[in-house]
């Protein structure tokens, strides 16, 4: 089994509620692929450093997974590149 951390950035624009939603919308992509999700924190609204897409902050959240598949990263990458409300990202192999 492999553990895994990524960390992404939602829109700032969102609501409360639809930020959640993108949240639960990971959590559950990663279930469906028979992922344990080990830890979630949610960082809350931070100020970037740099405009990302036109945005001066963005609402980060860190999750920690066990999959088996090791194709799973992958097919997270794509999830993200293809949600809009995701500015960026980031999916680290744990050791």
């Amino acid at each position: 089994m492999h553990q895994y951390e990524t960390v992404f950035i939602v829109s700032p624009r969102l609501a409360d509620e639809e930020t959640l939603s993108v949240i639960s919308g990971v959590r559950k992509f990663l279930e469906e692929k028979s992922s344990q999700i080990l830890q979630e924190k949610n960082w809350g609204k931070k100020r970037f450093a740099y405009p990302i897409k036109k945005f001066d902050e963005g609402h980060y959240v860190l999750l920690r997974f066990n999959t088996q598949d090791s194709n799973t990263p992958r097919e997270l990458e794509r999830f993200y590149r293809l949600n809009e409300q995701i500015l960026r990202f980031l999916i680290l192999k744990a050791e």
